[in-house]
Order: structure tokens, then C-alpha cells, then sequence
């Protein structure tokens, strides 16, 4: 498998560059389900294992995202559009992690992440193991909720992702194809 140092196909991208991108990571399911036969004081335990916790993995393709873009901008310039002031909105700083210079990418706790800006989410394939699992057959998962009255109110809200460097499989960027893995090394 062909590896790719981040930061030198990050030095060649100037200011908000469009790409394409498709990342695998596992899926965060719940350890434990309530036992369907369990009845206080019947001696059963009132949960059992789930045979999905640790088994269940999440393939994206296709996603296109920007990768420089100045998130809070973005988000202005759709209040602008959507009639609302943007002066409602400041970005915060990072919730967790450090910024590495100017760059979109993330160290936290000897790890690299990549932030990135979602313009168009990719297809998703879940596997379990193996075998393609549809995500409504998926035991103990919840999806993720929408936060209530983020980004000054937009409708059409942006999109900020920050996925691991180790989940990336594929990135198109620059008119090139990187296929493989991942890892940051300055230049």
C-alpha cells in the first residue's frame, strides 16, 4: 500500500482548493443492549453484549469537500445570502486539539486529524466484518442529532468535518489521485 505524507500535497494547495475524498472509520456503537428477556427478578442480566460493538465499520466515497476554506466565512457569507446578519456568528476556536501553522490539519493526543469543509456527502457502505450491513440493521447505534440554532440560524448549514489522517483512503486533489494511507511528516 502506497503511503502519502499530508503535508506535501497540503503545500501545494494555496488558499480554498475543491477535492474529493473517501475515508473508512469504525462506527461507535452502544457495548451493551437491553436483554428482550429480561424481567426483574427472573435471575437474567438486563443487558447483553452487543454482537455489533467493535464490528462495525463506515465506508464514505465520493464526499467533496474544501479543503483552506475559512469555515466562518463560508458561514457569513450564507447568512448574507439567507438575509441574516452576520454578525451573529463568530466561529470559536478549536474544541480540542492543536493547529498545526495555517494548515487544516489537527495533532490532539499524538494523533493527526484533518479538518475539512463538506460541500456533497459521499455514498456509505456499512460492513460488518465482511458483510455489507444496511445501517437500519445496525444494533445499538444512534444516529448523531442536528444541534438546535447553530451558525447564527443558517438553514443551509456548513458543513465542518474533522476526520482521523488514518481513516482516508483516497483523496483527489490538484488534478492528482492519492490512493492508500496517510501520514503527516513536516516539510
Amino acid at each position: 500500500m502506497k503511503k502519502h505524507n499530508i503535508a506535501a500535497i497540503l503545500a501545494n494547495v494555496n488558499g480554498t482548493t475543491f477535492a474529493g475524498i473517501d475515508h473508512l472509520s469504525a462506527l461507535k456503537v452502544n457495548k451493551t443492549l437491553p436483554n428482550p428477556d429480561y424481567v426483574k427478578g427472573n435471575g437474567l442480566p438486563a443487558k447483553i453484549p452487543n454482537p455489533h460493538f467493535e464490528h462495525i465499520s463506515k465506508l464514505t466515497m465520493g464526499s467533496s469537500v474544501t479543503v483552506g476554506a475559512s469555515y466562518e466565512n463560508m458561514v457569513k457569507k450564507k447568512l448574507i445570502k439567507e438575509g441574516k446578519d452576520p454578525l451573529d456568528f463568530v466561529a470559536g476556536s478549536l474544541p480540542w486539539g492543536t493547529r498545526i501553522g495555517n494548515s487544516p490539519l489537527i495533532e490532539h493526543k499524538g494523533q493527526i486529524y484533518i479538518q475539512l469543509i463538506f460541500m456533497k456527502g459521499g455514498d456509505t457502505v456499512y460492513r460488518h466484518g465482511a458483510t455489507v450491513i444496511e445501517e437500519s440493521e445496525i444494533q445499538g447505534f444512534t444516529p448523531p442529532k442536528k444541534k438546535e440554532e447553530s451558525q447564527g440560524g443558517l438553514e443551509d448549514e456548513v458543513i465542518i468535518r474533522t476526520l482521523k489522517l488514518d481513516s482516508i483512503v483516497k483523496l483527489r486533489i490538484n488534478k492528482k489521485e492519492y490512493t492508500g494511507s496517510f501520514y503527516y511528516e513536516e516539510v
